[in-house]
């Protein structure tokens, strides 16, 4: 689960994989890392902030607290950053959702699931968004 928000945050912020993983303080490699921390900590109920630090380049647990305030503090200051942000959420959630169900199953699960994302983004007041799936 931590490589799969790894691999989207990755693709949405148009980072690669050996940059987010390197040292560099470049801020879209920092922003990266600290969406990707902040997602774990969010989706990944069972796993400690230490191996979330470990997984995401040898980081220490009190780099994943720092990420997650730095996270929250911009969604709440940023309207820019929090509209990209959800979305990047919105691919987030689904890309865990579609990938935890069976194939005879994935077309209910995926209806349901839909239906779920909807009312909390209508309860977050997004529901101008439209969802396209093929089927």
């Amino acid at each position: 689960m931590i490589n799969q928000i790894i691999i989207t945050v990755c693709k949405f912020n148009f980072v690669d994989l050996e940059m987010f993983f390197s040292k560099t303080r470049k801020q879209e490699a920092v922003i990266a890392r600290q969406e990707a921390m902040y997602f774990c900590r969010k989706y990944c109920e069972n796993v400690s902030m230490k191996i979330i630090g470990k997984e995401i380049g040898g980081k220490d647990h009190s780099t994943v607290i720092h990420s997650c305030k730095v996270i929250q503090n911009r969604i709440e200051t940023d309207k820019v950053f929090k509209k990209e942000f959800e979305d990047l959420e919105m691919k987030i959630y689904l890309k865990l959702f579609v990938e935890t169900i069976t194939p005879g199953e994935k077309k209910d699960a995926i209806i349901q699931g839909l239906i779920s994302l909807t009312k909390k983004l209508t309860e977050k007041k997004y529901a101008k968004k439209t969802l396209q799936m093929r089927f």
